[in-house]
């Protein structure tokens, strides 16, 4: 649903554990593309690439469902990042550091109000317009960009701390 300002995001349905929790969300105050909306604890996160003029977004919006209004986080570690929720918390993945700005492998995980730690190893191949997914204790990340084409793919054991590669972990051949 688009509205005057160009926002196209709007949610009807957002998964809270093993339940649906219908509610209408209104625009998010920011234009995204590339956009993903994570669910935890009564919020909704939105992580951008880029802004509606393909700039960097350096902001996560979060929705707080109890008291119906957008915020937004802008002091955050990297952007161009991908974000999941690992162990309870968000994490975002790669991406470019903001303080460096080069491509990074660091995982920053939000702890306490929005203060980020490294909690978890740096991917052993840095880089930002992955693939990532989480299943269980597994995230997964693939392919992406690094002075180059990536075309590794790297699994973290979240409870191991421990990373490893497709090839190390002597999967079968499909």
């Amino acid at each position: 649903e688009n509205n005057e300002s160009g926002n196209c995001f709007r949610s009807d349905l957002l998964l809270s554990g093993h339940h649906f929790l219908k509610t209408n969300l209104p625009d998010i105050p920011v234009a995204v593309l590339a956009t993903s909306a994570h669910y935890l604890d009564g919020k909704v996160f939105i992580t951008g690439a880029v802004l509606h003029d393909m700039s960097p977004c350096k902001l996560i919006q979060v929705y707080y469902i109890d008291d119906q209004k957008w915020t937004t986080i802008s002091d955050i570690p990297q952007y161009l990042c991908k974000a999941d929720i690992i162990q309870g918390h968000l994490t975002l993945i790669g991406g470019v550091d903001a303080v460096t700005r080069k491509v990074t492998g660091k995982l920053s995980t939000c702890v306490d109000d929005y203060f980020w730690e490294e909690i978890y190893p740096p991917m052993p191949t840095p880089r930002g317009e992955f693939g990532v997914a989480l299943k269980d204790n597994l995230l997964i990340t693939a392919g992406g960009l690094c002075a180059g084409a990536v075309s590794t793919v790297e699994v973290l054991n979240t409870e191991s701390k421990q990373w490893y590669s497709l090839k190390s972990l002597q999967l079968p051949e499909p």
